[in-house]
């Protein structure tokens, strides 16, 4: 995606990653640590890593894109927000977004939801789309999704960045399956990560640098943390996690009842499985739940973000961020101390998110 971003923009410009921290959009640790991946970055071609959070990192999808949007927005030097699309066609994409902005629109989801209140939420809102505009290409892939949530992101903050999209590739986001060909068939993340923790070779899918990483780096595994949650869940009273991040609807009591039965994550997940309750979503609920996250903690802008990586070119343009930022770029101690009493919650709500990922990691790494 950078190759292609500096195709279409110039070989001059400078490209900033905004990357999430410990914990996944897919409510999971990540795979490799923040560090490892930001150097990753940084050899793909960006010139400077920052930051994303928890809990924006390991939100839905709006609260995802608009940590992200406002820590670019907040640098006060970002032209661009790239993004992947699974259509890659920008006017279509801003016209559905306009669309899932309207009052009509707002309106027939809430009349619909009142008809249907057990609806997956994704589902409900096609079909209500689909009612009303004749349905979106948009609405079905989790790029253009994504997408949907930047541009709502960018006018909600009345940013001046444009959107820049560019067209996913390869395999769907999901897919779990691995071309018969070399990397340039692009397989998903969600393949190579499946064939990383069965202990798989998959240098033929991802960059050398990365390969090298996942041969070298400690890997970081959901299930590590399966007594964890299984302990968290079967200790607190489901009204004690009420109202925490993606908790509603009555779902810390089955989830809390699931633990009773199932050592697992992936076990409680699948016992809990709903129309309106996707796996990811549950994983979110659960981490949410165990580091204390509430959904204010989403809705509340990022006040401060970290730099992971750079190179020359992505100095440079650090010190042109710390010239104009409205939002705070933490580089040690006396940084921290600059913070904001909110500030200062929202870093140690990330650093427990940063223990936790912690428990995740292979005491004696994987055969690979």
């Amino acid at each position: 995606m950078i190759s292609r971003l500096r195709d279409e923009l110039g070989g001059e410009c400078a490209v900033v990653g905004i990357m999430s921290g410990s914990f996944t959009q897919r409510g999971e640790p990540a795979l490799l640590d923040k560090s490892t991946r930001a150097a990753c970055a940084i050899a793909g071609g960006c010139d400077l890593v920052l930051e994303l959070p928890a809990p924006w990192s390991m939100a839905g999808a709006a609260f995802f894109a608009r940590g992200g949007v406002a820590i670019a927005n907040g640098l006060g030097c970002v032209d661009l927000l790239a993004f992947g699309s699974e259509t890659g066609d920008l006017p279509s994409l801003l016209e559905t977004s306009e669309r899932l902005a309207s009052e009509e629109y707002a309106a027939a989801v809430a009349s619909a939801r009142a008809a249907d209140p057990a609806a997956q939420t994704g589902t409900l809102r096609a079909r209500v789309f689909a009612e009303l505009y004749g349905g979106s290409a948009h609405l079905t892939g989790s790029n253009d999704l994504l997408a949907l949530a930047y541009l709502d992101a960018l006018r909600e903050l009345g940013s001046a960045i444009r959107p820049h999209v560019i067209q996913r590739v390869g395999e769907a986001y999901n897919s779990i399956e691995i071309p018969s060909v070399r990397m340039e068939s692009h397989a998903s993340a969600s393949a190579i990560r499946t064939k990383v923790l069965a202990g798989e070779d998959v240098s033929a899918f991802v960059p050398p640098y990365t390969a090298k990483a996942l041969m070298s780096a400690p890997i970081h595994r959901t299930s590590n943390l399966d007594r964890t949650v299984a302990a968290f869940l079967r200790l607190t009273p489901p009204e004690h996690i009420h109202g925490r991040m993606e908790i509603s609807g009555g779902i810390e009591n089955k989830l809390c009842r699931a633990a009773m039965k199932q050592t697992t994550l992936e076990g409680i997940v699948a016992a809990c499985t709903e129309r309106r309750y996707s796996p990811s979503r549950l994983r979110r609920a659960v981490f949410g739940g165990m580091l204390g996250y509430t959904m204010s903690d989403c809705e509340a802008l990022p006040l401060y973000t970290v730099p992971l990586a750079m190179n020359e070119r992505g100095r440079e343009v650090l010190a042109l961020a710390r010239k104009r930022a409205s939002i705070a770029i933490l580089s040690g101690a006396s940084a921290y101390r600059s913070l904001s009493e909110a500030g200062k919650r929202q870093l140690e709500a990330a650093r427990r998110a940063d223990l936790l990922h912690e428990l995740a990691k292979e005491e004696k790494g994987i055969p690979r």
